[in-house]
């Protein structure tokens, strides 16, 4: 993997589980990692559910191997997040590739 390639930043929010005055379990997603990517977008292909048209946002962000990303986190970038899909570290290429789709709040 090129270094010049990695233009993009993003950080990996990771899930952190608190409770409430009352004892209930409230999920607030932390940054953990600051980090260059090479950032790819995939076609959006529209798709019916429940009656209803979407359009979902495929984004793959490449980054170096030595980060620990996990399924359960997320990404933002350029000020929203992506839900991740899945994670496939390639040794070889000393990379991770990490394909997400953007989630629509």
């Amino acid at each position: 993997m090129n270094a010049g390639k990695l233009s993009e930043a993003i950080t990996v929010l990771r899930a952190v589980s608190t409770s409430d005055e009352y004892g209930g379990d409230i999920i607030n997603y932390q940054p953990v990692i600051n980090t260059k990517a090479n950032v790819f977008i995939a076609k959006q292909d529209r798709e019916f559910a429940n009656m209803a048209e979407s359009f979902p946002s495929i984004v793959t962000f490449q980054v170096r191997l030595y980060h620990d990303i996990k399924e359960a986190d997320q990404i933002e970038w350029l000020g929203r997040k992506h839900r991740i899909l899945s994670v496939f570290s390639d040794k070889r290429r000393q990379m991770v590739e990490v394909k997400t789709e953007l989630i629509k709040e």
